[in-house]
């Protein structure tokens, strides 16, 4: 019953405020989403936290304000959004490249040095947070919409752990 009531006001909470958060923000969400999906990377429900073997575990607004940091010294601060567009379907070409190397048939070239799955998806979700912020976009609020979404969207979708 607990259960029915929090969908319930999560599904509330989330028609809410979808004008609010805007389509584009909630597209930027979905691919981060999904990429964290794919690396087996989301492991808890509203919250997604990075592990940076410098600083250890943030949440997504501390790791926000760490690339705007890192931005920021630069004279010409954040690339725009076509820019981190382009540098994120470069990365993650580049982390194809490396999975079909570890996992599938393709096998790197005599001489190609050693890439890193790990290395990638750091470089992608330096990317995104980039873009994130370039555009103003809160990632721990997307999230939580997200996680929501989902949560109301694909409730009996999958096949639970029992």
């Amino acid at each position: 019953m607990w259960a029915e009531v929090l969908d319930a006001i999560v599904l509330a909470f989330y028609e809410e405020e979808r004008e609010f958060l805007g389509t584009g923000m909630h597209e930027l969400a979905l691919i981060f989403l999904n990429l964290f999906f794919a690396a087996d990377f989301v492991k808890c429900m509203f919250r997604i936290h990075v592990n940076l073997s410098i600083g250890g575990a943030m949440s997504l607004h501390e790791l926000q304000s760490r690339v705007n940091a890192w931005m920021s010294q630069w004279k010409d601060g954040y690339w725009t959004p076509h820019e981190n567009l382009a540098r994120l379907t470069e990365e993650v070409g580049e982390l194809a490249r490396e999975i079909n190397h570890s996992h599938g048939p393709k096998k790197k070239k005599k001489g190609e040095g050693e890439g890193s799955i790990a290395e990638e998806l750091g470089d992608i979700i330096f990317v995104v947070v980039a873009l994130a912020n370039s555009m103003d976009i809160d990632l721990d609020a997307v999230m939580d919409a997200t996680f929501a979404k989902y949560n109301v969207r694909d409730k009996d979708r999958f096949e639970r752990n029992e």
